[in-house]
């Protein structure tokens, strides 16, 4: 991180850890502490953090891990000041699936995207931090 001195970092986590069953409480500590971290070594850098994707257990299942990581991580953001993307909400949320299945954006597995559902993802980061930096330049002129 010190190496790159970068001015912005994107965070994107918890999709491996739901399939840890990792409890939220400990998934948003390491989250916590990994925030704390980053700070340590590059206060000044900005951080967006994206909830994870919606995904299914076993292709049937409700990941109902990334639903309660994503509300988490949102809470989080707010106390630790940083910004953060729902993608999870942008992919339709924990009952997105089946649609992302019929679009073609999610794979067989109901857990990796395909390629137009990663550049759907792309597109979506790129649009929230556009809609993000206009809103800033409209608060910042009404002042």
């Amino acid at each position: 991180l010190n190496a790159l001195n970068a001015d912005v970092l994107v965070l994107s986590l918890g999709t491996n850890e739901s399939f840890d069953y990792m409890k939220s409480e400990d998934f948003i500590a390491q989250l916590d502490t990994f925030i704390t971290n980053v700070r340590k070594v590059n206060p000044t850098v900005e951080i967006i953090v994206s909830t994870p994707p919606p995904s299914l257990f076993k292709r049937k299942y409700l990941n109902n891990f990334v639903a309660d990581y994503s509300k988490k991580i949102i809470d989080l953001a707010v106390d630790k000041k940083v910004a953060v993307w729902d993608l999870f909400g942008d992919m339709g949320g924990l009952f997105g699936i089946n649609s992302n299945a019929k679009a073609g954006i999610i794979g067989k597995d109901k857990v990796h995207y395909s390629k137009m559902g990663y550049e759907k993802q792309g597109n979506l980061l790129a649009k929230a931090i556009m809609e993000a930096f206009e809103n800033y330049k409209i608060s910042k002129n009404n002042k």
